[in-house]
Order: C-alpha cells, then structure tokens, then sequence
C-alpha cells in the first residue's frame, strides 16, 4: 500500500464548509431513503406513474450528493518541498461535465479531476481574487484567457455566475505556462500560509484583491 504523499503546506474546502455541505448532502439522502420506499411501494401496488416519479427524484438526490461530494473532496492545493500540487476538476472551473453534449445532463455528471504539477522555483507570479482580477494581470496570450472565454461563451446564466463570483488561485511560470483552480470556500488560513511558503521559495509576486486574504498575508510577513 502506497503511502501518503507528505505535503508541508496544504489548502483545501474549509471545516465549516464541509460540514454545512454534509449535513445537507444527509438531508437529501434522507430524502432521497423514503422516495425510494416510495417507488417500492408504488411498484408493489403498480402505480407506474407514481412509482416513476419517485424513481426520478432518488436519482436526481443522488446525482445531487455525488456532485457535492465531487465539489467538497475532491480539489486541493499543496506543496511538498520542491513540488506544487494542484488537483482541479478538469473543465477548470466547475465540478460537472460543462461539455457534456446532452445539454439537460451536464450538471448532473461529476466532472473527472486531475493533478497538476509545478516546481515551486520555477513560480513567477501568483494571483489571488476574481477572474476579471486574474485577466487583468494575466498575459492576454495565456492559456487562462482562452479558457475563461470558452466558458463565458456558454449560454447558462448558473454557469457564467458562477465563475463570476469565484474566487480564483493562478500561478505563472518564469517559462510563460500557467496553472489556475478555483479555490471558493477554501480556508483563509491555509491559503495564506501557502502563499507565504510559495512566496518564500520561490521570490514569486503575489498579487490579491480579497482585502481579507491580503491583510493575513502581510501580517503573516512580519
């Protein structure tokens, strides 16, 4: 059994986030228990048509908590001591399949994650906030400009708000490349004692526009 890789740094969903997505996702399992004795029982009577419906809600509260388990669990961002980590949905953005070409179903298929990997000197610049922030201080040739116009270019409006209201984790390499997740409801804490280890190691700009982030940031440098 492999063992468990050592980070020194570690920012991921925050405790009270967690736990308010987990008492939710148990609410709707509940939920999602008594409809589906419902459909048994409405199948046993052959009501079809009320034995169908039950069906259909049960599998929509269970793609429901498979998507907020995709949402909560499953991204991060760490570092070991040379090595950045950052394990992100694959669309970049958002933990359903926005791709998917039936349209109807995209937010009910969880979106596959993988893991990016930088080295921490090789880090030039990081950038903490919006996207309107990120597009600002990013190169208007960057890989992040492409992608954020794809997904503005989806005609959902729940999408586009989405991204609008995120908050966002971006990295330059001194090369030109770039990484970038998400990092809405993550823990302050743990993301400013990674962007001062990230700072530290690697001489890279910081730049932030959550006035709360930036503010720990500094006092943290004294």
């Amino acid at each position: 059994m492999a063992a468990a890789p050592k980070y020194v740094v570690k920012a991921q969903m925050s405790r009270r986030n967690k736990t308010k997505y987990t008492l939710l996702m148990t609410a709707v399992g509940l939920i999602s228990m008594i409809g589906a004795a419902l459909f048994v029982y409405n199948l046993v009577r052959s009501d079809y048509l009320f034995a169908l419906c039950y069906l259909l809600a049960v599998m929509c509260g269970v793609l429901y908590i498979v998507i907020e388990i995709n949402t909560i669990f499953s991204t991060y961002i760490a570092a070991d001591k040379k090595t950045l980590h950052m394990r992100n949905w694959n669309n970049c953005f958002l933990p359903y399949d926005i791709h998917h070409k039936a349209i109807f179903f995209r937010e009910f298929i969880p979106a596959k994650t993988e893991t990016a990997e930088v080295r921490i000197k090789d880090i030039r610049e990081i950038l903490l906030g919006s996207k309107n922030f990120v597009k600002r201080y990013c190169h208007e040739n960057d890989e992040f400009i492409e992608k954020i116009k794809g997904l503005e270019k989806l005609a959902f409006l729940q999408r586009k708000k989405s991204v609008r209201n995120m908050d966002l984790f971006y990295i330059a390499t001194k090369s030109g490349e770039c990484c970038f997740m998400p990092i809405t409801g993550f823990d302050e804490t743990e993301i400013v004692r990674l962007v001062n280890y990230l700072e530290k190691q690697s001489r890279a700009q910081v730049r932030c526009n959550n006035k709360s982030v930036r503010r720990r940031i500094m006092m943290m440098k004294r």
